[in-house]
């Protein structure tokens, strides 16, 4: 990835099983961030290894971030979502998805 490049701002999160966080962008491209490889180290351990503080992931400012202050750089997420196969909700079906995740 180019290092100049910015990726689109999250503009939501809903935390998933074994450390993964369903993403969508401001852009409408969405998918799943498996964080495993990205909490590895000390600043990260609180939310490595606590259940309830992984599931309070929110997003601020464009990136993803912990009660307790913890935060992902988002070229880090959008790097992890498109590991795998992020997929690009049309515009008209943006709240339909919001409705499904909850939001």
């Amino acid at each position: 990835m180019d290092i100049n490049y910015c990726p689109p701002n999250i503009v939501m999160a809903k935390p998933l099983t074994n450390r993964c966080v369903w993403v969508v962008y401001e852009d409408g491209t969405q998918g799943i961030a498996d964080l495993k490889p990205l909490l590895d180290g000390e600043p990260y351990a609180n939310v490595r290894e606590n259940d309830v503080l992984f599931s309070h992931v929110q997003t601020d400012y464009g990136t993803l971030t912990w009660p307790d202050g913890t935060d992902i750089a988002p070229e880090r997420v959008y790097e992890a979502v498109h590991a795998g196969q992020p997929i690009t909700v049309p515009p008209q079906f943006a709240n339909r998805v919001k409705q499904t995740l909850n939001y």
